[in-house]
């Protein structure tokens, strides 16, 4: 028998695709992303955001932006996890929607992380 009890794991079902794919509203009003794969990775629940992201660049192989709707919500309801309060609000959010009898994966959407895009052109020194 282990004396020490076994660490919560943290499941995150997510969609990655190498080329960043725009999602498809379908007939039914709903929005799905073509192409890519869905794969499913559990970590350890004190993982830090840090580390989440390393992970997942380790796994696709190359650096990724993490994006994950809210439980009952759709895809055009995307929060972009960049910090680790923003991976807690998350992982309590999921939590709050769980169940012992339904417990639900984080779902997240993996797009390739473009350096530069988001940032400032770097300052000259003049």
């Amino acid at each position: 028998m282990d004396d020490f009890p076994e660490k919560p794991t943290l499941e995150i079902e997510f969609h990655e695709n190498p080329v960043a794919s725009k999602p498809l509203r379908h007939s039914d009003g709903t929005l799905r992303y073509v192409g890519g794969h869905n794969r499913v990775l559990a970590v350890d629940s004190s993982i830090t955001c840090t580390e989440l992201v390393e992970k997942l660049k380790e796994f696709c192989g190359y650096s990724v932006e993490l994006k994950c709707p809210l439980p009952n919500g759709d895809l055009e309801t995307m929060i972009t996890v960049k910090s680790d309060e923003d991976l807690a609000n998350i992982i309590e959010e999921y939590g709050r929607a769980s169940s012992p009898l339904r417990p639900l994966k984080i779902r997240a959407i993996l797009a390739p992380q473009h350096p530069g895009l988001h940032s400032s052109p770097p300052i000259s020194a003049a």
